[in-house]
C-alpha cells in the first residue's frame, strides 16, 4: 500500500468533482442542441442559434478532455514517483 498526502487527495477530489460538472455540463449542452434542432426543424430557431449550441458543446467537451488529461497525467505521474508504474500488481493502490 502507498501514501498519498492530504493535499494530493484534496487536489484530486477537487479535479474529480470538476470533471464530474463537465461530464454534466456536456449532457446539458448536447440536451440543449438537440432541443434547438427541433425547434429549427419545426422553424422556430436559426442556424446562429444551433451554431452556438454547438460551440458550447465542443467548449465542454474540450474542457472535459483537457481535465481528464491533466488527471491522468497526475495520476500517472504519482504512481512513476512510486515505482510502480510497470508494476503488474498496481491498480488504484495509490487512491484508495
Amino acid at each position: 500500500m502507498f501514501c498519498v498526502s492530504a493535499a494530493t487527495r484534496r487536489a484530486q477530489n477537487i479535479l474529480l468533482e470538476q470533471i464530474d460538472n463537465y461530464r454534466d455540463a456536456v449532457r446539458n449542452y448536447d440536451r440543449l442542441l438537440q432541443a434547438e434542432r427541433q425547434k429549427f426543424n419545426a422553424g422556430e430557431s436559426s442556424l446562429f442559434l444551433i451554431n452556438s449550441r454547438e460551440n458550447m458543446l465542443f467548449t465542454a467537451r474540450l474542457k472535459l478532455i483537457e481535465l481528464l488529461a491533466g488527471y491522468n497525467s497526475a495520476r500517472y505521474g504519482i504512481y512513476w514517483s512510486a515505482g510502480v508504474l510497470g508494476d503488474d500488481t498496481w491498480s488504484d493502490q495509490l487512491w484508495d
